[in-house]
């Protein structure tokens, strides 16, 4: 039979997780993408449709995008966002930065052998790779299209399809979630869902959020120090073999 005092500390429980939940349902603030465009690419439909998707849930996004391809691409950015869109070579850096917070999530839209190289070679003196490693400093999610080093070969001594692999191998490694443009909407709409769930100051993180971040290829929870978890959710945790980190303040 339960105690006084442990009925009390359960309806105590009970009452931090409802008033958590109704203060993260009261919370609007408009998260952010931001699209980086260093390469151009062949599926440039695809991206654009996942975006607009991403856009259609009341989200801000901001774009990076290679100087040759702005003209091509400005026609499918609305008005509203086009005080948004940056060029490559005359990047208000800091501007941006200051925009991007923690839960937000980064896109490459395609990277060559170059851009690659540059990334992993952490190469910050370029703004577009400074700005990509700060979010990974940050704890950013960040997605590259991966379709611009995609095998196309069955010949498993071709040295280029090596290389390509052995830099894809590395991206991962580093911690970019590589990701086809083929099914870059789903991969983005779950990665915006891992963004939002349990990193928000008096949120709540439930059994389902946990699941969803382990599909999503998580290996870690990252929420902040106010983030009420609940018992199942801990089991899950344990049980996934997932690192829970709390964030501070």
């Amino acid at each position: 039979m339960m105690s006084d005092r442990d009925f009390e500390q359960l309806i105590q429980t009970i009452t931090d997780i409802v008033m958590a939940r109704l203060q993260s349902m009261g919370d609007t603030e408009i998260r952010t993408l931001t699209v980086i465009w260093p390469v151009a690419i062949g599926s440039a439909n695809l991206i654009l449709s996942a975006v607009n998707a991403f856009r259609e849930e009341n989200r801000r996004v901001q774009w990076l995008v290679k100087d040759e391809l702005h003209d091509e691409l400005l026609p499918f950015i609305p008005a509203s966002e086009r005080s948004d869109c940056h060029l490559l070579s005359s990047l208000p850096v800091q501007s941006i930065l200051a925009n991007i917070k923690s839960t937000d999530v980064i896109l490459v839209a395609g990277l060559n052998f170059q851009g690659a190289n540059q990334i992993l070679g952490f190469n910050d003196e370029i703004p577009w790779i400074h700005i990509l490693l700060q979010g990974q400093l940050a704890g950013n999610h960040i997605a590259i299209c991966e379709d611009l080093l995609s095998v196309k070969t069955v010949k498993t001594q071709n040295p280029v399809a090596m290389q390509a692999d052995a830099l894809k191998r590395q991206l991962a490694q580093t911690g970019y979630n590589l990701v086809s443009t083929a099914d870059i909407a789903r991969q983005l709409k779950e990665l915006t869902l891992t963004a939002n769930h349990g990193v928000e100051k008096g949120g709540l993180l439930t059994e389902i959020d946990v699941e969803n971040l382990s599909r999503s290829g998580h290996k870690e929870v990252r929420l902040h120090s106010k983030t009420i978890v609940t018992p199942l959710a801990e089991s899950r945790i344990s049980e996934l073999g997932l690192h829970l980190v709390r964030l501070p303040d």
